[in-house]
């Protein structure tokens, strides 16, 4: 009854309405406080549910708020509050469009001992790639959170003709080589690929298509994924050398256009537990469109992709 009352188009926004808006922001910074304490795959669920139910409160905050300029009249407290109301939203909009875009792995600080070898031949465009969102959308994944997306490029360009067949793509079937020595743990084959689209329509809950997991160090666990059906050519239990064939590139799972992707996390599981950074070793690297006149050998390092991608190969000396 009380509720009603207090939102009834002839009552203003009840007194304890100020202490909601603050508890706002005390949510926000309890949230981010526990993800940036990097407590681990226990942060996965907070860090996905989290601003979803805090952008709700929000909505609920600018309900109440426009109530209170609509019903409550000018009187000073109505002001004070309207203010007070602003600088919330304000706070709370700010920090859902900025502080929940990457996400915090507890191995934000670590390199896992490795290194990637290139695992495609010839030039290889990062689609994506890097530390930050503005590089690598997979910034916001928690165990996708250092992944690459890698594609052979050739005059600038990932394919030939209109891009509308997988057959276009310099990718597609492209032999993948084995980046990392380990013993592999889990395979998947059969998943079909699915014809190029530039819709945003895509496979939702079938983020990796068929893929192969690779332990690589004690702990650590490379995932290659996207490969194209029936072209897997390992087992688990088999030992892995650096250079060997594993499978071949394809466009199955969620992906737009054939690519390899690649990532290492703290988990066997896929799309389990956090991501892990990890660099490439010996290669080229030159801008996207650069001439290779001007490659800058790299022992270690990340290559970064979207808007301008690096394009990386194995240097001469490189298994």
């Amino acid at each position: 009854m009380y509720a009603v009352t207090a939102l009834s188009p002839r009552s203003s926004v009840p007194a304890f309405w100020p202490f909601w808006a603050l508890l706002l922001l005390v949510a926000h910074g309890l949230l981010l406080l526990f993800l940036h304490a990097r407590p681990g795959a226990i942060a996965v669920v907070p860090f996905l549910a989290g601003p979803p139910v805090l952008a709700a409160l929000t909505a609920v905050t600018v309900i109440l708020a426009g109530h209170d300029l609509l019903y409550g009249g000018w009187r000073r407290l109505v002001r004070l509050r309207l203010l007070f109301d602003a600088l919330v939203l304000a706070a709370s909009i700010f920090i859902l469009l900025f502080a929940y875009r990457t996400y915090p792995s507890s191995h934000d600080t670590t390199v896992v001992g490795p290194c990637l070898a290139v695992p495609l031949a010839g030039d290889v465009a990062v689609l994506h790639g890097g530390r930050t969102v503005d590089v690598n959308r997979h910034a916001g994944s928690p165990s996708r959170r250092y992944a690459y997306d890698l594609a052979i490029v050739r005059d600038d360009a990932v394919h030939e003709g209109t891009g509308d067949a997988l057959d276009d793509y310099y990718t597609y079937a492209a032999p993948v080589l084995a980046p990392m020595a380990g013993v592999v743990v889990s395979t998947r084959d059969g998943v079909p690929d699915r014809q190029p689209s530039r819709s945003a329509w895509r496979p939702w809950f079938d983020v990796n298509g068929n893929y192969v997991v690779i332990e690589v160090d004690d702990g650590r666990y490379l995932l290659l994924s996207h490969l194209q059906p029936g072209s897997i050519r390992v087992r688990p239990g088999d030992d892995i050398a650096v250079g060997m064939p594993v499978a071949e590139a394809g466009k199955s799972g969620r992906s737009a256009t054939p690519h390899l992707q690649l990532h290492v996390q703290d988990s066997p599981v896929t799309n389990g537990g956090d991501g892990v950074p990890v660099e490439f070793c010996d290669y080229d690297a030159i801008a996207r469109g650069a001439s290779w006149d001007t490659a800058r050998h790299i022992d270690r390092g990340t290559p970064t992709g979207r808007g301008r991608p690096q394009v990386i190969r194995r240097a001469p000396t490189a298994p």
